[in-house]
């Protein structure tokens, strides 16, 4: 038995990280989702495929980890965030017939330290802690079991809902309590925890009938009977071919391209010559 415990892990951390660049490649096989309950087979989005692949062992729970929480992650939120809030004051006050500039620059710069705070609290603090008390008893009999149980719909409905709320929560109570003082720490609390759940909520039941729709609307390479693009010429290369241009290969152009190089290492050859010379007959007549 434990001669064949190495080979088992090995085929594992195969087949996971097959599927991992799979995903990646945007190439993976989607297979039918069953019903309301569980889904099956792998899935297009590669955040899900890594929520799937997580309790498979320790090991990969950690590469996935540190996945899910990069940087980069949430890094494009933020910045949407930011846009959404500034764009959106800035039209309103437009639409009000007021000037949008000062207000929308503050607007932005609010909007982006409340997407910072929030999502550094829920990345670096709530979702490792939650994740490390809550999900390592079902990692540890998946592990026991000898398998990965399937990703069902209402754990992707339930992803990251109460990091969310509990970020909102910090996030709003920090920054109404800065504001309006210690009365506004328990609404800023509350709106903040309301606010981010259902937001985080429906972020979720999106991404589910993304994969639903990708589901039922499998990848399936075309091939196309009309002429490569190579095959046909643009509209930018018929207009210079009517002009008089000619297109050249990258042959061609590479020997052009050698030609004016050694006709400038010709002429900087020359022009060194004659730099000497000078400089040389300037030294004889400084010696006179």
């Amino acid at each position: 038995m434990s001669a064949a415990a190495p080979s088992d892990h090995q085929d594992t951390h195969g087949e996971l990280a097959m599927k991992i660049d799979q995903a990646k490649a945007g190439h993976s096989k989607v297979k039918s989702l069953g019903d309301d309950s569980t889904p099956t087979g792998v899935y297009m989005n590669t955040h899900w495929l890594n929520l799937d692949l997580c309790g498979s062992t320790q090991e990969t729970k950690r590469s996935c980890h540190l996945e899910i929480y990069s940087v980069d992650s949430w890094s494009k939120l933020m910045k949407i965030g930011t846009i959404t809030t500034g764009l959106g004051v800035g039209a309103y006050e437009v639409f009000q017939g007021r000037r949008a500039g000062p207000l929308a620059g503050a607007s932005a710069l609010n909007g982006g330290l409340v997407a910072a705070t929030f999502f550094s609290v829920r990345e670096y603090g709530v979702s490792p802690l939650l994740s490390t008390n809550f999900a390592r008893p079902r990692q540890e009999t998946s592990q026991v079991d000898g398998h990965t149980t399937p990703t069902s719909w209402a754990d992707m409905r339930k992803h990251h809902v109460l990091d969310s709320a509990v970020s909102g929560a910090l996030t709003g109570g920090m920054f109404n309590t800065w504001q309006r003082g210690r009365a506004g720490t328990i609404p800023g609390l509350c709106t903040g925890a309301l606010v981010c759940a259902f937001l985080q909520w429906g972020v979720n039941e999106l991404d589910i009938a993304r994969v639903k729709y990708v589901s039922k609307n499998p990848y399936r390479p075309q091939v196309s009977s009309s002429p490569s693009a190579a095959e046909q010429k643009g509209i930018t290369e018929r207009v210079f071919t009517a002009v008089g241009f000619t297109k050249i290969s990258d042959e061609e152009h590479l020997a052009k391209l050698r030609v004016t190089r050694d006709a400038a290492l010709k002429q900087i050859a020359k022009l060194e010559v004659e730099e000497a010379a000078k400089a040389a007959q300037a030294d004889r007549e400084g010696a006179h």
